[in-house]
Protein backbone atom coordinates (compact mmCIF):
# COMPACT_ATOMS: atom_id res chain seq x y z
CA UNK A 1 0.00 0.00 0.00
CA UNK A 2 2.50 2.36 1.03
CA UNK A 3 4.73 1.82 -2.38
CA UNK A 4 1.79 3.20 -4.16
CA UNK A 5 1.73 6.53 -2.86
CA UNK A 6 5.51 7.00 -2.79
CA UNK A 7 6.26 5.15 -6.05
CA UNK A 8 5.92 8.17 -8.70
CA UNK A 9 7.84 10.51 -6.40
CA UNK A 10 11.08 7.95 -5.77
CA UNK A 11 12.10 7.17 -9.25
CA UNK A 12 15.41 8.09 -10.66
CA UNK A 13 16.18 11.11 -12.88
CA UNK A 14 18.99 10.38 -15.04
CA UNK A 15 18.85 14.10 -16.51
CA UNK A 16 20.04 15.35 -13.11
CA UNK A 17 23.81 14.89 -13.60
CA UNK A 18 26.10 18.14 -13.39
CA UNK A 19 28.14 17.30 -16.65
CA UNK A 20 26.04 16.44 -19.54
CA UNK A 21 29.01 15.71 -22.24
CA UNK A 22 27.57 13.27 -25.26
CA UNK A 23 24.50 16.13 -25.75
CA UNK A 24 23.52 18.10 -29.24
CA UNK A 25 26.61 20.57 -28.38
CA UNK A 26 29.36 18.84 -27.40
CA UNK A 27 29.81 15.01 -28.76
CA UNK A 28 32.69 12.52 -27.26
CA UNK A 29 35.16 13.82 -29.80
CA UNK A 30 34.49 17.70 -29.01
CA UNK A 31 34.90 17.32 -26.02
CA UNK A 32 38.09 15.36 -25.99
CA UNK A 33 39.70 18.18 -28.00
CA UNK A 34 38.45 21.09 -25.99
CA UNK A 35 40.18 18.54 -22.67
CA UNK A 36 43.37 18.44 -25.24
CA UNK A 37 43.15 22.32 -25.38
CA UNK A 38 42.75 23.02 -21.98
CA UNK A 39 45.60 20.96 -21.16
CA UNK A 40 47.95 21.99 -23.67
CA UNK A 41 47.28 25.84 -23.08
CA UNK A 42 48.09 25.10 -19.20
CA UNK A 43 51.31 22.84 -20.51
CA UNK A 44 52.11 26.71 -22.54
CA UNK A 45 51.64 28.95 -19.77
CA UNK A 46 53.41 26.75 -17.31
CA UNK A 47 56.31 26.75 -19.12
CA UNK A 48 56.30 30.35 -20.34
CA UNK A 49 56.54 30.80 -16.50
CA UNK A 50 59.41 28.66 -15.81
CA UNK A 51 61.28 31.00 -18.16
CA UNK A 52 64.14 32.96 -15.86
CA UNK A 53 65.41 35.85 -17.50
CA UNK A 54 64.91 37.28 -21.09
CA UNK A 55 66.61 39.68 -22.94
CA UNK A 56 63.51 40.67 -24.79
CA UNK A 57 60.56 40.21 -22.80
CA UNK A 58 57.44 42.06 -24.90
CA UNK A 59 56.64 38.58 -27.02
CA UNK A 60 57.09 36.54 -23.95
CA UNK A 61 54.98 38.08 -22.26
CA UNK A 62 52.90 38.54 -25.07
CA UNK A 63 52.49 34.84 -25.26
CA UNK A 64 52.22 34.85 -21.29
CA UNK A 65 48.97 36.91 -21.91
CA UNK A 66 47.80 34.25 -25.19
CA UNK A 67 48.35 31.37 -23.10
CA UNK A 68 46.74 32.42 -20.32
CA UNK A 69 43.74 33.81 -22.10
CA UNK A 70 43.25 30.48 -23.97
CA UNK A 71 43.24 28.21 -20.67
CA UNK A 72 40.79 30.16 -18.91
CA UNK A 73 38.30 31.15 -21.72
CA UNK A 74 38.41 27.56 -23.16
CA UNK A 75 37.97 26.27 -19.87
CA UNK A 76 35.15 28.24 -19.23
CA UNK A 77 33.67 27.01 -22.76
CA UNK A 78 34.17 23.85 -21.73
CA UNK A 79 32.47 24.54 -18.20
CA UNK A 80 29.23 25.81 -20.00
CA UNK A 81 28.78 23.29 -22.86
CA UNK A 82 29.49 20.00 -20.45
CA UNK A 83 26.77 21.23 -18.13
CA UNK A 84 23.77 22.66 -17.87
CA UNK A 85 24.89 26.16 -17.40
CA UNK A 86 24.89 26.92 -21.46
CA UNK A 87 21.19 27.18 -20.95
CA UNK A 88 21.11 30.28 -19.05
CA UNK A 89 23.22 31.96 -21.03
CA UNK A 90 21.40 33.48 -23.87
CA UNK A 91 22.95 32.32 -26.69
CA UNK A 92 21.54 30.06 -29.25
CA UNK A 93 24.21 29.76 -31.71
CA UNK A 94 27.28 27.87 -29.69
CA UNK A 95 28.37 26.23 -32.31
CA UNK A 96 29.67 29.57 -34.10
CA UNK A 97 30.88 30.91 -30.68
CA UNK A 98 33.08 27.54 -30.44
CA UNK A 99 34.11 27.79 -33.98
CA UNK A 100 35.47 31.98 -33.98
CA UNK A 101 36.77 31.74 -30.30
CA UNK A 102 39.14 28.84 -31.47
CA UNK A 103 39.63 30.59 -34.52
CA UNK A 104 40.82 33.56 -32.84
CA UNK A 105 42.65 32.01 -30.31
CA UNK A 106 44.98 29.96 -32.76
CA UNK A 107 45.52 33.06 -34.90
CA UNK A 108 46.68 34.69 -31.52
CA UNK A 109 48.94 31.78 -30.87
CA UNK A 110 50.42 32.21 -34.25
CA UNK A 111 51.16 35.76 -33.88
CA UNK A 112 53.20 35.14 -30.87
CA UNK A 113 54.96 32.37 -32.29
CA UNK A 114 56.01 34.44 -34.85
CA UNK A 115 56.81 37.20 -32.88
CA UNK A 116 59.04 35.11 -30.78
CA UNK A 117 60.82 33.97 -33.93
CA UNK A 118 61.57 37.18 -34.95
CA UNK A 119 62.33 39.10 -31.70
CA UNK A 120 64.69 36.47 -29.82
CA UNK A 121 67.85 37.42 -27.60
CA UNK A 122 69.71 34.70 -30.03
CA UNK A 123 70.77 32.85 -27.12
CA UNK A 124 71.93 29.10 -27.14
CA UNK A 125 68.60 27.92 -26.40
CA UNK A 126 66.69 30.24 -28.96
CA UNK A 127 69.23 28.99 -31.84
CA UNK A 128 68.59 25.73 -33.51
Amino acid sequence: MANDVYSSTTTPNPESSCFKVPSKLLDKTRFVLKVCEVLLSLVAFILEELVGSCSSCNPLYFFEFVSCTAFLFTLLLLILLATHLHEKVNISCWPKVDFFYTAIITALFFISSITFAVDNGRSELETV
